[in-house]
């Protein structure tokens, strides 16, 4: 799984559109998992690594 992330953050930093659409992504997951004191879990982990700012 860890190369799908990798794969995803290399196709950010070349598409401007998949970016905007990956970090909207985000950031609804974000909101769908609002708890805080949870940033250990492998959600939080794993949504993380899937910035493309």
């Amino acid at each position: 799984m860890g190369n799908q992330f990798w794969e995803i953050n290399e196709i950010c930093r070349t598409d401007s559109f998949v970016a905007a659409k990956v970090n909207q992504t985000i950031s609804e997951m974000n909101r769908f998992w609002p708890f805080e004191g949870t940033n250990d879990t492998k959600w939080k982990r794993r949504i993380s690594q899937m910035s493309c700012d």
